[in-house]
């Protein structure tokens, strides 16, 4: 059995390189991949991708099981269940976060969206976006009544 060691906002950049691969193909294929008009097309290579980059490593982590990590961009009601990426920054400012979905402003996927959730991790306003450049990753994971950040690095066999 082989165990890869890596770091959770490595992954959610390597996600990222992997989306902005694809770019040309879809265009191609005449797939949207920018709002307005995106379909189930786009939205399932992004979640595909986000589920086979990220997501297996979570969900296949050698230190232990946790939660499922959150599907990307599905808003849930809450996230009391589920394992989900969290921005640092807005962690250390009092805002607890989980990510959305990438969006574009100036540069393909160049902003992250972002939920605030409330003490029941529940989002409680409209997503926050910040530039990618800005964002370090975390893995948040719920534990009881407890939010657990995991260390910045995952093990995942």
């Amino acid at each position: 059995m082989t165990v890869g060691i890596f770091e959770v906002n490595k992954l959610v950049y390597i996600f990222r390189s992997a989306l902005l691969a694809l770019l040309p193909v879809m265009d191609a294929a005449k797939i949207r991949w920018m709002e307005p008009g995106v379909y189930d097309p786009w939205e399932n290579i992004t979640m595909t991708l986000y589920a086979s980059i990220i997501g297996s490593c979570v969900d296949n982590n050698a230190q232990g099981t946790l939660p499922h990590l959150a599907a990307y961009s599905i808003r849930l009601a809450d996230y009391r269940s589920v394992s989900f990426l969290s921005e640092s920054g807005l962690i250390l400012d009092g805002k607890v976060n989980a990510l959305l979905e990438f969006q574009t402003t100036e540069a393909p996927f160049d902003t992250v969206s972002l939920l605030e959730l409330d003490s029941t991790l529940s989002p409680i306003s409209l997503p926050i976006a910040k530039p990618i450049e800005a964002c370090h990753f975390n893995l948040a994971v719920p534990a009881g009544n407890d939010l657990l950040f995991q260390p910045s690095m995952v093990y995942c066999s």
